[in-house]
């Protein structure tokens, strides 16, 4: 799914990371162009937080 700034799922998603207290960072060209860098690539990446001992988990799991 590309990524518009008016896009309702979009907005919904990042308002329910706000609304759980999700830890994130907008990553890619999106964030790119937050800062007057034009960079049209249409998705919208997303870094979560890990805590350390959620990483270790999934590092046990595979």
């Amino acid at each position: 799914m590309s990524f518009d700034k008016e896009n309702p799922e979009m907005l919904l998603l990042l308002a329910t990371f706000q609304q759980f207290d999700l830890h994130y960072l907008i990553i890619g060209g999106f964030a790119v162009n937050r800062y007057d860098y034009n960079r049209t690539t249409g998705d919208l990446d997303i870094f979560k937080r890990y805590k350390r001992k959620q990483a270790k988990l999934n590092l046990c799991t595979g």
